[in-house]
């Protein structure tokens, strides 16, 4: 993955990017082994399982600084569960997004509102461990995302 830096010639940019390309092919050689595991049993790939799979295992990776283990473990990460329950709230709300806001206020968490904050303060927590591990590490290009 080539990509140059337009903004000033910063060359940290450079380097940042292309140590995220590192990231992304550990999981395409994953996601590559679960479906030739698959083919060598004879079994059909579940495809849309373990490209959701790739997908938050390598966003998991860029934003936390750590994998779900998805593609790893074969198996759903169980925040992972909470956050697709959670967000069976936002379809039939969404022509009406006040009334999440409403309910969020009211409603106690219990159920899928309880899978939406559990969901919430996990990400929270993350987030701010992936946040003082990146300044330690000097990871300037996603500590400046996170940070903002």
């Amino acid at each position: 993955m080539k990509i140059k830096c337009t903004r000033g010639g910063n060359a940290e940019g450079y380097l940042a990017i292309s140590q995220y390309e590192e990231k992304i092919l550990k999981y395409l050689d994953q996601l590559d082994s679960c479906i030739e595991a698959d083919a060598k049993a004879g079994r059909i790939s579940e495809i849309s399982d373990l490209f959701y799979w790739f997908g938050f295992d390598t966003m998991g990776d860029f934003v936390f600084n750590k994998s779900f283990d998805m593609l790893r473990n074969q198996q759903w990460h169980h925040i992972i569960i909470r956050l697709q329950r959670a967000l069976s709230l936002l379809g039939p709300l969404s022509p009406a997004p006040w009334l999440v806001q409403v309910g969020f206020k009211l409603i106690p968490p219990v159920g899928v509102l309880k899978d939406w904050f559990d969901m919430v303060s996990w990400c929270e927590k993350q987030m701010r461990e992936r946040i003082s591990v990146g300044r330690a590490l000097r990871e300037k290009f996603c500590v400046m995302f996170l940070s903002r």
